[in-house]
């Protein structure tokens, strides 16, 4: 019988893997590998949910989970440039602005994480992978409407 994703040996085999505890000493290696698994499985919120159970059998150190974090919320847009492919205009621009906000979030907070990431001290738990992930996109949302003039004249009543 095949092992279920969530299954606590498939994690422990996980923290056992030479190439994924290679990629995942290093800030910019784990946000890499966020982004890239993200981008596979289409979804941050499963993947962060992963890394949630993952942090349950092995510590994973707070500034190495911020980076992956990061990571998979640039992943988490392949979806919509995929499905939007052959789409119009308006669903292409969507995908677009879902990979900018993305990005630029990451343009302010990645080198934040990877600059305390040594004085972070301790394992992550799965309410702080949670509240880490929610304050990105809560602190990239506010920048991006005091910023973007697109939204301040957009008419969201229709």
């Amino acid at each position: 019988m095949m092992a279920m994703a969530g299954e606590p040996d498939f994690f422990m085999a996980l923290a056992e893997n030479e190439i994924w505890c290679k990629m995942i000493a290093h800030p910019l290696g784990a946000w890499a590998l966020g982004l890239t698994v993200t981008a596979i499985l289409q979804s941050s919120s499963l993947t962060v949910g992963l890394l949630q159970v993952y942090a349950l059998t092995a510590p994973i150190p707070m500034g190495i989970a911020l980076p992956f974090l990061l990571g998979q919320n640039i992943g988490t847009t392949a979806a919509a440039l995929l499905a939007t492919r052959h789409a119009d205009d308006a669903a292409r621009t969507c995908a677009r602005y879902h990979l900018q906000f993305n990005v630029l979030g990451n343009l302010w907070a990645l080198p934040l994480a990877v600059m305390i990431s040594g004085r972070l001290t301790g394992a992550a738990t799965p309410m702080f992978l949670a509240a880490a992930h929610l304050g990105f996109n809560v602190l990239t949302a506010m920048g991006h409407l005091l910023w973007d003039k697109r939204l301040k004249k957009a008419d969201f009543s229709s």
